[in-house]
């Protein structure tokens, strides 16, 4: 179900961003293919518990779609899939049923999938055949997949995440075509690892990536 309105939401959100294309001098279209570095945060009755290993790979792709709107300034809307690897491991306590117990997750690798879809407005500086931008905006992504693999135990998936991301970087251009060579960061919202009574978990990436870029005029 969940699946089905993200998919909605993104059909509207990109048949909107088509239909403006009599409004634009041009629309551009992105995919991107990105390499991500992932940290993951536990957190535990208020307080930062555990951040896991850091330089733990991930890798993401992207379609993106923009129009210019006024001078350096463009509308573009970005949908995803990413892939995170972390290893972790963590010990706390929890109370339920009234007594307290004690969970020890030994070292795992920790594996979540997210498809996500973003409004990221884009700034856009252009020399000769040499465009430099920035965008960022919201995000809001559904979990297909959260898991520690090497014992095979289902974390919860969160039907809704909501985020942030930033990007900067360059695009080298010939007539319709571009190189695109992009850095970002990317944030999520805490997320549950079980239930309310076990800790929450929060994604951070930082992204650096490659795409192909072409225009319709």
């Amino acid at each position: 179900m969940r699946k089905n309105i993200l998919c909605g939401i993104i059909f509207s959100s990109f048949t909107l961003l088509l239909a403006a294309k009599s409004l634009a001098q041009n629309i551009e279209f992105d995919i991107g293919i990105d390499r991500l570095i992932s940290t993951v945060k536990f957190y535990h009755k208020g307080k930062e518990i555990y951040t896991g290993q850091e330089n733990n790979v991930g890798s993401q792709y992207s379609l993106g779609v923009a129009f210019p709107v006024y001078n350096f300034f463009r509308l573009r809307s970005e949908v995803g899939y990413n892939t995170a690897r972390t290893y972790v491991q963590i010990s706390y306590t929890y109370v339920e049923g009234g007594k307290t117990k004690s969970r020890y997750i030994r070292p795992s690798l920790l594996f979540n999938e997210k498809i996500y879809f973003g409004l990221l407005p884009e700034v856009r500086y252009s020399t000769s055949d040499i465009e430099m931008y920035i965008n960022g905006g919201a995000l809001i992504a559904s979990e297909s997949s959260e898991e520690f693999r090497d014992f095979n135990v289902q974390a919860t998936k969160d039907k809704w995440v909501f985020g942030y991301k930033f990007t900067g970087g360059l695009i080298f251009k010939y007539k319709t075509l571009g190189i695109k060579f992009s850095v970002g960061s990317t944030m999520y919202a805490k997320t549950l690892l079980f239930t309310e009574i076990h800790p929450y978990l929060q994604y951070k990436n930082t992204s650096i990536g490659l795409g192909l870029v072409f225009n319709l005029k």
